[in-house]
């Protein structure tokens, strides 16, 4: 199991603050440096333990042999191209961001004008919480989770393979799209969903709210989102969403046409697919243990 000796982490959030406890629960690695925009932030992952010491993104990224960056997706592009003009040689800068092909777009861009003596591999573990910040970071996050990694033609193969080995050493399983296959995924099993649940939580008039019970809470349960972080994640996957949301409603007007036209066949068949698909992720769930 490689272990490193130093590690920075840009933004000591939830997935942050995570990565850190985690590596220094396991014994992976000597040192965890924390970059932020918040000093209170960075004084508390240091006092939780998930970081040993704060640094400017200039010092940590020429001191460590890996950077992860788990800022909001449109900040990401700018942050790993500053961070791969100061690393050393041989060093990894990755990502834990919702999206892919922009962000890999932008960084081989700068990249073909600016080369780094390191290397950047788009990663994306599949991994949270309802709560987010750096309180709310767990050493167990991670534990038999997948991380999404998006190498394209322009991939170092030996720094794939070390970050493939750097979240596995974090207990998660690893798997291979390209950048466009994963944001169609994604959009598909995340970005959507919170769209959807977000508008079923704005449905209800005021006074119908007392009387909602699991079924609401648990349709919307994910509709509490970040209003720092999902709209760049909407903005940035947008021709993916956008074809999964006329997907969606196409689905929705065949549920209209089967209420319409009282066509309880139709309904079955339709509620059905849904329960078929559900029984699906529950096998694949039951089969690799998460």
């Amino acid at each position: 199991m490689t272990k490193w000796n130093t590690v920075a982490i840009v933004g000591v959030g939830l997935i942050g603050g995570s990565i850190g406890l985690t590596l220094r629960r396991r014994g992976l690695v000597q040192k965890v440096i924390g970059v932020g925009r918040n000093p209170a932030t960075l004084a508390l992952a240091q006092k939780l333990g998930a970081i040993d010491e704060a640094l400017p993104l200039p010092e940590a990224a020429a001191a460590a042999e890996m950077v992860i960056i788990c800022t909001p997706v449109d900040t990401i592009a700018s942050i790993a191209c500053e961070a791969l003009r100061h690393c050393g040689r041989g060093a990894i800068v990755t990502d834990a961001g919702s999206t892919k092909a922009e962000i890999l777009a932008a960084i081989d861009l700068q990249l073909a004008s600016q080369p780094s003596q390191g290397a950047f591999i788009g990663s994306h573990p599949m991994a949270g919480k309802e709560q987010g910040g750096v309180e709310s970071a767990d050493d167990k996050l991670f534990e038999g989770r997948t991380v999404i990694l998006t190498p394209n033609a322009l991939t170092d193969a030996a720094a794939l393979e070390q970050t493939r080995q750097f979240w596995e050493s974090l207990g998660c399983r690893t798997a291979d799209l390209s950048p466009g296959d994963h944001d169609a995924i994604v959009s598909s099993i995340s970005h959507l969903p919170h769209l959807a649940a977000s508008a079923a939580a704005a449905l209800p008039a005021a006074e119908a709210l007392p009387f909602a019970a699991g079924g609401f809470d648990d349709t919307t349960r994910i509709a509490e989102i970040n209003l720092q972080v999902w709209p760049a994640i909407f903005a940035q996957n947008r021709a993916c969403v956008l074809a999964d949301l006329d997907r969606y409603l196409a689905r929705l007007g065949e549920f209209r046409t089967a209420l319409t036209q009282a066509d309880d066949d139709l309904l079955r068949r339709l509620l059905q697919a849904g329960i078929d698909n559900l029984n699906r992720r529950k096998e694949y769930r039951d089969a690799v243990g998460s």
